[in-house]
């Protein structure tokens, strides 16, 4: 395009930065990962669920995941009312697939092995565009903002379908609960003001479901908040993912965000960036609004409205509703 050596040069060296320069480069840029290329171990309770179009992605860039498990079902529990999709809702054999991110970072390294890499500060000096994945390059006003902890585990329920996701929405905290590829072993992601230590967690989790039994790969709380900010481009500067939006891990919507960023980038091409920004402020905002809706109405200890609760009884009711709720989930 430019010229300069590469088109643009990723800011990391992430899993998502790898897929990104592969993605990116299968689209005929010239790109490189700025920074070293430490070895980030991820904890074995760290899993996403990706959407099927993104795990199709993946392997369209030459990722291949040895480990995922399908669910065809989704268990919703909006303060113990029950909302329950199946794949049938929407004419899928599965939702998605779970990932086990420690195998998604090695397998992504290993694909992104001939990508160069650089490193020092001046990108630009190399690069017509940097690719950012955080926020601290961009000068920003959040959209929204909330604060909460997440914790990450590995639960054991013996009488839990190992085809089934889980998201309970529980009196100010968020429940995201992913099959694995081990029996009766799930993969829990705890968003909660409130944090546990092992032993009272999983007496918070017995208290929603008694097929609990115990908890494992328990790893402690760390903060984190949702924002989104309103500029993914400003000059040579270029936002992605968690430069410019985060949500509360809700088994993955944060991951196939960033995702679809990278695609959308790929379809406008840098040619065409203020495209690209308005189409992704204009998508993302959709998506961070339905789920800070979700929030406010099912994780505010103080709000408890019959109507809703009945109004989540006739959506589950409902094929045709839930068809076009699960069709918005898998374009995010």
């Amino acid at each position: 395009m430019g010229t300069l050596k590469f088109d643009v040069i990723i800011d990391g060296t992430s899993a998502l930065a790898k897929i990104g320069a592969l993605y990116l480069k299968e689209k005929g840029l010239k790109v490189a990962l700025l920074g070293d290329n430490r070895k980030i171990k991820w904890p074995a309770s760290a899993h996403v669920a990706l959407n099927l179009s993104h795990l199709q992605m993946l392997s369209d860039v030459g990722i291949n995941l040895s480990h995922t498990r399908f669910f065809d079902t989704i268990d919703v529990r909006m303060n113990h009312v029950p909302l329950i999709f199946s794949s049938s809702d929407i004419f899928y054999q599965n939702f998605g697939a779970i990932v086990e991110l420690e195998g998604l970072n090695k397998a992504s390294t290993k694909a992104a092995a001939k990508i160069p890499q650089i490193t020092g500060k001046d990108w630009d000096q190399q690069g017509d565009y940097l690719l950012c994945l955080k926020p601290h390059r961009f000068e920003n006003s959040p959209a929204a903002q909330l604060k909460h902890h997440v914790a990450t585990a590995l639960i054991m329920a013996t009488g839990w379908e190992s085809t089934t996701a889980r998201q309970y929405f529980d009196n100010n905290e968020i429940f995201g609960i992913l099959p694995t590829e081990k029996k009766n072993t799930f993969a829990l992601i705890h968003c909660s003001a409130k944090k546990y230590d092992t032993s009272s967690l999983l007496k918070r989790l017995q208290k929603i479901s008694a097929e609990v039994d115990s908890i494992d790969a328990f790893q402690d709380y760390q903060p984190i908040h949702s924002f989104h900010y309103d500029n993914y481009h400003h000059g040579r500067l270029i936002g992605c993912h968690n430069a410019c939006h985060m949500v509360h891990p809700m088994a993955g919507f944060g991951l196939n965000m960033g995702l679809s960023d990278i695609r959308s980038l790929g379809y406008h091409s840098l040619n065409n960036l203020p495209d690209y920004a308005s189409d992704r402020f204009t998508k993302n905002s959709q998506t961070i609004a339905i789920l800070q809706s979700l929030y406010q109405l099912y994780c505010d200890p103080g709000f408890r409205a019959s109507i809703v609760d009945f109004s989540v009884s006739q959506i589950n009711q409902t094929r045709l509703l839930k068809s076009f709720f699960m069709t918005q989930a898998q374009s995010v």
